[in-house]
């Protein structure tokens, strides 16, 4: 028989209770919830409210699914619920992130049902919540962006045979097209089936079939099967194979399970990310991913598609998805799209027996989850040493250590970060030598410029001191969190009635509330800068710019040095009253969004100076370097580079190899000017007639003079 799948998404009755438990029968009035969706989303009063609620809603069956196999799903509850059916119990879970379900026939009737859950969202009150205070759970950015309560992802309630496969774990491999294919069964099969294994290729053909055995009494079966030549998947080439498996008695189709797989490999070399056996430069931004309306609801795959199409406009190959387990069709669209996808359990906020064993199983029910996704390339256990004590306590780093290794055993085909380290933490063994590091520009540039040279030359501070680090000198280093505010436009954040949206004025509140958006008006004109900038929407656009030039600076700074293997911006979008994004929370893009990718490639022209104003006649010398990320050498490429209205101009010749960056000096004598004027060194990098990089340096020249200059021009430098 097929499966047939019936959606219980919609209007649910909804009642919070606050921290008291009230039985289904004492609930004194309901209102009406959307599900999925948390309850802070959805309700004024209950913005911040963590504690107890209550859901219920009826569905209508056929009587032939009385007493049959159906299940009742849940994508993923935050975060203890007890579902009851016709006010039965019918199962109970833990854990706000990942999928549980429980078999119903027995307990249905024909015609309408009622299914009722009680979440619990605690706090960390342990009079309250005893079993699970909310700092032994894990919770990640609820704290910093308030809490995440209720049915958050969609429910559904499914027939399907009593015979039928429950998962597949697949392992494809890219040198000789092997698919591993573990399927595990509903039960001991109670006669002898067959399981026959399809793939279809990119483009829709079939790559390769097996029909093995699936004897009477075996619950699991385990199998290969082989595509010649197969496509790798790649940011670049996000080539998808579909691997069907059907089960099959006498012939006849009892079961379909499908799932889609990539072949690629991931790897580390001498310090170098490889991934399908050649080197590649990380271009990553964070991503909260939260959302306009939702939190971490996902409002639908379209808005994910466009996203996610925006970060490669941005010229981002990466997403470090943050402290977060996302919604499944994020990496299903992460697949399609071509994104790797740098994923990371969310933390806890101390580290007790009962949070160990609630981490690691997280982290199991992850990769079970997520594991057939060829965007996710890493894990990452730990962030900052939130939740842990790394810096003082020798268990606790034993423990990560521990939990390293059975993730790489668990999961071999994924690099693995045991803490992504913020001083004073550090690693103790990782795949990744990877640090955060925050120095705004251009009050900073100096300390920027000093982490760089420690971080590439193994000075920083990235590993424990304590004797107990495993390092081997060969990680490759990243920076993996860096970053410089912006700012959005709070028109475009407006919902349809022209108001501002709610969590304008919610989350962790810094400073006295000054970093919310609620208010930015009034503090713009308070603050006098209407009559500097004219507008607020002029002041928002210099912002952006400001933000561009600071990480464009960052970002060369970094890519002149050649050992390191990427980076990841703080942050992709905007949240809450986190002003940092390359787009905004709404997804909208910064003014720089067409230009971004000039400095976020694999190939990119790189300038070096020490001032960008200059009087007349004076001698101007910019380093001008050349960066290769992926691919193979070019030889013979040229870096051009010419003064715009001046006629000066220069040019060099040099083998672009990955992971090696060229260099050539750039000297000329400032033009006479008249009045103070920008001119614009325009860089190019080419092989033939193709341009393989562009990039630019504003220079602010002023006509000599024996006096101070006369009049000024606006132009950012870190010195001035």
């Amino acid at each position: 028989m097929q499966r047939t799948i019936q959606s219980l998404d919609g209007h649910w009755d909804f009642h919070h209770s606050g921290d008291q438990a009230l039985a289904l029968t004492e609930v004194p009035g309901w209102r009406t919830a959307v599900v999925p969706g948390p309850w802070q989303a959805q309700f004024d009063d209950l913005r911040d409210r963590q504690g107890r609620a209550w859901y219920r809603r009826t569905f209508e069956v056929q009587a032939d699914w009385v007493g049959a196999p159906v299940f009742l799903r849940f994508g993923a509850v935050n975060y203890h619920a007890r579902v009851f059916v016709n006010g039965t119990l019918a199962v109970e879970n833990e854990g706000g992130y990942l999928p549980f379900e429980a078999e119903i026939g027995r307990l249905l009737r024909a015609g309408r049902n009622e299914i009722a859950v009680a979440v619990t969202t605690p706090t960390d009150d342990p009079a309250a919540y005893p079993e699970f205070p909310f700092a032994e759970t894990p919770f990640g950015k609820q704290s910093w962006y308030g809490p995440l309560g209720g049915i958050w992802q969609s429910v559904s309630v499914e027939r399907r045979p009593a015979d039928h496969i429950r998962g597949l774990r697949l392992v494809p491999h890219l040198g000789d097209g092997r698919v591993e294919v573990a399927a595990t069964l509903s039960r001991p099969l109670p006669a002898n089936h067959d399981l026959e294994i399809e793939v279809e290729g990119p483009d829709g053909t079939v790559a390769a079939t097996r029909v093995v055995a699936a004897p009477a009494g075996r619950a699991a079966v385990t199998t290969e099967v082989f595509v010649t030549a197969p496509k790798a998947w790649s940011p670049e080439a996000p080539d998808l194979y579909r691997l069907r498996a059907t089960l099959r008695l006498d012939g006849e189709a009892v079961d379909v399970r499908e799932d889609t797989i990539g072949f690629r490999t991931v790897e580390t070399r001498d310090g170098r990310i490889y991934l399908n056996g050649e080197p590649i430069m990380l271009r990553s931004a964070l991503d909260q991913d939260y959302y306009p309306d939702g939190i971490c609801t996902v409002p639908s795959e379209a808005f994910l598609e466009d996203q996610f199409r925006k970060a490669k406009q941005l010229g981002l190959n990466c997403l470090r998805c943050h402290i977060k387990v996302p919604d499944p069709r994020y990496y299903a669209v992460a697949d399609r799209v071509g994104l790797l996808i740098w994923t990371e359990l969310p933390n806890a906020g101390r580290l007790t027996e009962r949070t160990a064993a609630r981490l690691e199983a997280t982290l199991r029910g992850l990769v079970e989850r997520d594991g057939n996704h060829p965007s996710i390339f890493c894990w990452t256990i730990i962030n900052e040493n939130w939740g842990t004590d790394l810096v003082h306590n020798a268990e606790h780093r034993a423990w990560v250590n521990k939990t390293y290794h059975w993730l790489k055993a668990f999961d071999p085909t994924r690099l693995v970060v045991d803490n992504s380290p913020l001083f004073p933490s550090f690693h103790v063994e990782s795949d990744l030598e990877d640090y955060h590091f925050y120095a705004a520009l251009p009050d900073h540039r100096h300390s920027w410029e000093g982490f760089c040279d420690r971080l590439a030359t193994r000075r920083e501070g990235t590993y424990t001191p304590h004797g107990d680090a495993k390092r081997t000198g060969k990680e490759p280093l990243l920076c993996s969190e860096f970053g410089n505010w912006g700012l959005p436009d709070p028109e475009q954040l407006k919902g349809p009635d022209g108001k501002e949206p709610w969590w304008f004025e919610t989350g962790f509140d810094w400073g006295e509330s000054v970093m919310y958006a609620h208010g930015i008006e009034n503090r713009f004109r308070n603050c006098g800068l209407d009559r500097v900038f004219g507008s607020l929407k002029a002041f928002v656009e210099a912002a952006q710019w400001q933000q561009f030039r600071a990480l464009k600076y960052q970002i060369e700074a970094m890519r002149r040095r050649p050992e390191l293997a990427g980076y990841v911006i703080t942050e992709f979008t905007d949240c809450h009253w986190e002003s940092n994004g390359l787009l905004d929370m709404r997804r909208n893009p910064r003014a720089f969004h067409n230009v971004f990718h000039t400095i976020n490639a694999d190939t990119v022209a790189l300038p070096r100076w020490d001032r960008v104003a200059y009087w007349a006649g004076e001698t101007v010398e910019i380093g001008l370097s050349a960066a290769h990320g992926r691919g193979d050498t070019v030889p013979g490429a040229a870096l051009r580079w010419t003064l715009d209205g001046s006629g000066i101009d220069g040019s060099g010749t040099f083998d672009l190899a990955p992971g090696v960056t060229a260099t050539a000096p750039a000297a000329f004598t400032a033009p006479e000017v008249d009045e103070p004027a920008v001119r614009r060194l325009e860089l190019e990098i080419a092989k033939g007639g193709r341009i393989l990089a562009t990039n630019h340096l504003e220079l602010a020249i002023h006509p000599r003079r024996t006096g101070p200059a006369a009049g000024a021009v606006r132009v950012w430098s870190p010195d001035a």
